[in-house]
């Protein structure tokens, strides 16, 4: 993680894949430094629990090009809630890789008894996002920080 701190140009060097011409969506561009700063301390705070604060770089293998990241604010509270972030790169929105790559991390996310739901809030304006939201089986139940609220269950998640 602290390589994407310091910057995408490492990626390909080390990870041999391509991040050239990345468009994180401008809505993230503020948000997204600021979520890998917070990620990365809790990783360092609570290293038995880095899975819960990595950001989870999307690839697309027939490109070998990141389009994408996604990630947890931690792990479940006492509530069993873990709470999700994505993003995906303007060029690759509304094609259904996000659906796909959401589906992965609520399964994976699931196989820990821990967890009750899966949570996301999203703006009002982002249709794309709250589609993948509904697609994936989450109910939107109020709003949080002012956004809509989505919550997905253990029991209507498609497992």
């Amino acid at each position: 993680m602290t390589i994407v701190l310091d910057g995408w140009d490492q990626l390909p060097i080390l990870l041999g894949i391509e991040t050239a011409g990345l468009q994180i969506p401008e809505v993230f561009r503020e948000e997204f430094p600021q979520g890998l700063r917070h990620c990365n301390a809790m990783c360092h705070e609570h290293p038995d629990e880095y899975r819960w604060y990595t950001n989870w770089l999307i690839v697309l293998r027939a490109e070998n090009r990141v389009i994408g990241g996604m990630g947890l604010n931690g792990p479940a509270d006492e509530l069993g809630n873990v709470f999700t972030g994505y993003w995906i790169d303007d060029n690759y929105q509304r094609v259904g890789f996000m659906t796909e790559a959401l589906s992965g991390l609520c399964h994976w996310v699931f196989e820990d008894s821990k967890v009750y739901a899966v949570t996301a809030n999203t703006p009002e304006e982002n249709i794309a996002s709250q589609r993948v939201l509904l697609k994936n089986g989450f109910q939107r139940k109020g709003k949080f920080e002012g956004h809509p609220f989505y919550v997905l269950k253990r029991s209507n998640a498609k497992l």
